[in-house]
C-alpha cells in the first residue's frame, strides 16, 4: 500500500513538473519563433540604462524570456502592454534593491459598467478579471523565479477615465503565487495579502 501511494505521488510530481516545463517552453518558443521579428518586441522591455539594481544582470540573462512574455501577452492574450515596462523592479517603499520583482504593465479599457466607479473599484474589477491570467504567464518562467533575488511579481493595470490616467500595482510574493497555483490561496486572498499601490504610490486596500 505504501509503495503504491509513493508511486502515485511520484507520478503526480512528474506530471506537475512536465506541466511547468511545458509552460516555460511555450514562452521561450514565442521568443525564438519570432525570428527577425523579435526586435519589434524590444520596445516593451525596460531599457537597460534605466536599471539601478542587479535587475540589469537578470534582464540580460533572461532577455529571451522577457521577449517571449512580451510576444505572448500581445499576440496570444491580446493585452495592450505598455512600452519599456517588462523587466525587474524593486519596491521603492522598502528600498531594498536586492529584492527584485519580475513585472509588467498593461493598459485596459474601462467599460460602461465601470464608468461611475471609483479608482479603487475599477482596480479591483481589473484584478479580479485579469490578474490570474497575467500571473499564469509570468510564473510560466519558473527558471527566473528560482533566482534567490527574484522574490515575486509586480503587475500594473493602467486605464484612462475622466480625462486622467490611473495605474494600480500589486506586489506579490512568489510564495503566495505558488500557493495560488497549488490551490492553497484564492485570488481574493492574493489581493488581500499583498501590497497594492495607487497612481501616487500610496498603499491602498481593496475590499471585495
Amino acid at each position: 500500500m505504501y509503495r503504491a501511494l509513493l508511486l502515485l505521488m511520484t507520478l503526480v510530481q512528474v506530471a506537475s513538473c512536465q506541466t511547468m516545463h511545458e509552460r516555460e517552453k511555450v514562452i521561450l518558443d514565442y521568443s525564438r519563433q519570432a525570428g527577425a521579428g523579435r526586435s519589434a518586441y524590444e520596445q516593451y522591455l525596460v531599457q537597460e540604462d534605466q536599471y539601478t539594481t542587479n535587475g540589469v544582470v537578470y534582464h540580460r540573462k533572461y532577455r529571451t524570456y522577457l521577449l517571449g512574455i512580451a510576444r505572448y501577452m500581445i499576440e496570444e492574450k491580446k493585452y495592450a502592454v505598455l512600452k519599456n515596462c517588462i523587466g525587474f523592479y524593486f519596491d521603492k517603499r522598502e528600498n531594498i534593491k536586492s529584492r527584485l520583482y519580475l513585472g509588467l504593465d498593461v493598459e485596459l479599457p474601462v467599460d460602461a459598467s465601470l464608468a461611475s466607479s471609483s479608482g479603487r473599484g475599477i482596480a479591483l474589477s481589473f484584478f479580479n478579471k485579469h490578474l490570474s491570467e497575467v500571473l499564469y504567464v509570468l510564473f510560466s518562467c519558473k527558471t527566473i523565479f528560482a533566482e534567490a533575488e527574484v522574490v515575486g511579481a509586480v503587475v500594473g493595470f493602467q486605464w484612462r477615465a475622466a480625462g486622467s490616467q490611473e495605474i494600480y500595482n500589486i506586489w506579490i510574493d512568489k510564495k503566495d503565487v505558488i500557493k495560488f497555483e497549488n490551490g492553497s490561496l484564492t485570488l481574493r486572498e492574493i489581493v488581500e495579502r499583498n501590497i497594492i499601490t495607487d497612481t501616487r504610490g500610496k498603499v491602498v486596500k481593496l475590499s471585495q
